[in-house]
């Protein structure tokens, strides 16, 4: 994210500078902040009621998972093409629960069978964006966090059945190549799972010495 916020920075020095000089800098910060007023805000709720049986040995009980997933986010308006969206997820266990996420040291319940939604508050996307259109074409890249579904979504998604999307830290270009068909290129820095940021693969977080 560090990349992002520093051109996010460049961004906001650079468009100034690109404008005529008698509209003044004036004018562009009054452009500028009636995009951000102008932005839209959303929010998405989803309740879900999961349970899971499965027998044998470690296995006592049941799993059951009453969550809420919270998400909220801000996108702006195009300045000169440019635009950036913030949202942040949280997952809330609404009621008495008992069940295990194994790769979470503080919500592993080895008696139990897994359940992969988490308690969580987190960034799940911040990105910027910027589209150029040439005649009926155009090139769209996105630079920082934010979700990929490619085609039907069997390789790279979001896993939208969780109550935490998948996300990824990357920078992708998509580009209108004919009218039937476009080209995708993204180079992912990172990739968060629907286990969320904290998991440690069940291991406790290294403090020290890895």
């Amino acid at each position: 994210m560090r990349i992002l916020i520093r051109f996010i920075t460049a961004f906001c020095l650079v468009i100034p500078l690109g404008l005529r000089a008698e509209d003044g800098q004036n004018t562009a910060a009054s452009e500028l902040w009636t995009t951000l007023r102008q932005g839209k805000v959303a929010i998405d709720l989803r309740y879900r009621f999961e349970t899971f049986e499965r027998d044998g040995s470690p296995f006592t009980d049941n799993s059951y998972a009453p969550t809420l997933r919270i998400a909220l986010g801000y996108e702006t308006q195009s300045f000169y093409g440019f635009s950036a969206l913030a949202q942040g997820a949280a997952v809330l266990v609404t009621g008495p629960a008992d069940y295990s996420v194994p790769t979470l040291p503080s919500q592993d319940r080895p008696d139990r069978p897994a359940i992969l939604d988490p308690r969580a508050i987190q960034l799940s996307q911040g990105y910027l964006k910027w589209k150029h259109a040439f005649g009926d074409r155009k090139l769209t890249a996105t630079l920082g966090r934010q979700e990929i579904v490619l085609n039907d979504g069997r390789f790279v998604s979001i896993s939208n059945w969780r109550q935490i999307h998948e996300t990824f830290d990357a920078a992708r270009v998509d580009v209108d190549i004919t009218r039937y068909a476009t080209f995708t290129y993204a180079f992912i820095n990172r990739y968060y799972r629907v286990v969320g940021h904290d998991a440690t693969d069940g291991k406790p977080p290294c403090i020290l010495i890895c």
